[in-house]
């Protein structure tokens, strides 16, 4: 599903990838809890998935792509 995501557009934009990219996080959250028997597997990867995540709070190309995603999220909403 993440691929289908990121692969809409010839060009895939921070604002479709960084959602995207957290909803990878909490999936792989949800198998940990019913996968008990490979959770320190799953934690590894967590673990470097969490730490890219942490990386874009230190880029402001990915802030601005973030509100670039709500502003028009938000104009989607009013004219719906």
């Amino acid at each position: 599903m993440f691929q289908q995501i990121v692969s809409q557009e010839k060009t895939p934009t921070l604002s479709h990838v960084l959602p995207a990219f957290e909803a990878i996080i909490e999936k792989w959250k949800d198998h940990q809890i019913e996968h008990f028997e490979v959770s320190s597997i799953i934690d590894e990867g967590l673990m470097k998935l969490e730490s890219y995540e942490n990386h874009t709070d230190l880029t402001p190309a990915y802030s601005f792509a973030m509100r670039v995603y709500l502003c028009l999220f938000v104009v989607y909403l009013l004219i719906s």
